[in-house]
């Protein structure tokens, strides 16, 4: 088999429905996808590789050449072996933005588009700081948001940041990235109005729950925490926020591990107001801090 085009079997055409219905059942047969998330990967594909919406493809009457099928099949044969879709079309869909993502990222999940709406309703913020930032999604998301307030972005790998810089300078959203370690973070000159932060928290006992396409192909160091110690990086964050590194008045923002978000809240200052809130599956995912102005 010629290594360039993948594998059969074809479409029965080469028109939207027929390529549509070939590349769902493809990946539920292949990568073993159920039906909903197959047709939502189906659709990721056709849109990375024509940057046309479904109903702008089927009102051109779009055919696809037989160029355009190998390279389906070829990433089909890609996510078949393991690897998130994402990577594979090098693009992901967050809060309204399309960033690029590679294996330098964490994949952005819809848990962290609501993070993003909690934080933004609760504060309006002159300045804004990411801890963890990865591909930049909080930061662009809030940036985007609040066009005319600073914000500031932390990461400790030069990588992601550099990815983050690539998403930025193609949106045209101004942030200031920084390669910063928070555990090594002195209290700021000027502290920020929000502080949001999506940390790596999931023991690494799970590792091997996880599905082979997140434990195998995303960064570690953005996904797990030593079991002996989860809440490692909140207690760095609440301790930088009740340093001075939040304002009076502003706001803390976490999303957290289900099974620890009851133990991020204890974490936090008497004084602060408190709140855990479930993400739309039903599981305690965030906290929320306003600090006494």
């Amino acid at each position: 088999m010629n290594p360039d085009r993948g594998r059969g079997p074809w479409p029965a055409s080469n028109g939207e429905d027929a390529v549509r219905r070939w590349v769902a059942a493809r990946l539920r047969a292949d990568a073993a996808l159920d039906e909903r998330e197959a047709a939502s990967t189906a659709g990721l594909l056709l849109h990375a590789l024509t940057g046309l919406e479904r109903g702008a493809r089927i009102a051109r009457d779009h055919s696809y050449r037989e160029s355009e099928l190998e390279r389906l099949a070829l990433q089909m044969d890609r996510i078949a072996a393991g690897e998130p879709p994402q990577y594979v079309v090098g693009t992901a869909e967050f809060d309204g933005l399309v960033l690029h993502v590679d294996a330098r990222v964490l994949i952005p999940r819809p848990e962290t588009e609501e993070l993003v709406e909690g934080a933004a309703g609760r504060v309006r913020p002159r300045s804004v700081l990411d801890v963890g930032t990865g591909s930049g999604c909080i930061a662009l998301a809030l940036k985007r948001r609040f066009p005319g307030v600073r914000v500031e972005a932390w990461d400790t790998s030069a990588a992601a940041l550099a990815c983050a810089a690539e998403n930025a300078a193609r949106l045209g959203l101004d942030v200031d990235f920084r390669l910063h370690d928070l555990h090594a973070a002195a209290r700021p000159a000027e502290p920020f109005d929000l502080l949001v932060s999506n940390p790596p928290y999931i023991p690494a006992r799970e590792a091997a729950e996880l599905e082979r396409r997140v434990a195998g192909h995303e960064p570690a160091s953005a996904l797990f925490v030593p079991d002996g110690d989860p809440l490692v990086h909140y207690r760095a964050l609440v301790d930088f926020a009740a340093r001075g590194g939040v304002a009076p008045g502003g706001v803390v923002a976490f999303e957290c591990h289900r099974s620890f978000a009851a133990d991020v809240a204890a974490l936090c200052p008497a004084a602060w107001a408190v709140e855990v809130e479930a993400d739309l599956g039903g599981q305690p995912r965030f906290v929320y801090c306003s600090v006494p102005g």
